[in-house]
């Protein structure tokens, strides 16, 4: 990708959500993951990129996969949590008016606004 995109991780999703990158109206480029391509046994081939404008955004923590983190230091105990986060999109393609993804299930850069 090019500098007007940051990819969308775990380890930066909760600045990105504090910054304001994941606001309506903003740009969104995505795929699927390539786990999510083998598990579901998806053609790779037609992995394009697709463009959308983010219509909704829900970010939603979850406590499967050892996500709760609990940390000590001078502060006392802090406990904190993974999120995933789901966008509604308006795609570029035309095949269809709304599109749901995810950062468990697609690669996502947000535009730099």
């Amino acid at each position: 990708m090019n500098n007007r995109y940051i990819r969308l991780t775990n380890a930066n999703g909760d600045k990105l959500y504090a910054d304001g990158l994941m606001e309506r109206g903003n740009l969104v480029k995505y795929r699927w993951l390539g786990k999510t391509i083998h598990a579901y046994g998806l053609v790779s081939e037609g992995n394009e990129w697709y463009v959308g404008i983010i219509c909704n955004t829900m970010r939603m923590t979850y406590t499967v996969d050892n996500s709760l983190r609990i940390t000590m230091d001078e502060d006392g105990i802090k406990e904190e949590y993974d999120f995933v986060y789901d966008f509604v999109v308006y795609p570029n393609c035309g095949e269809f008016p709304r599109e749901t993804i995810s950062s468990e299930s697609h690669e996502i850069y947000l535009a730099k606004v």
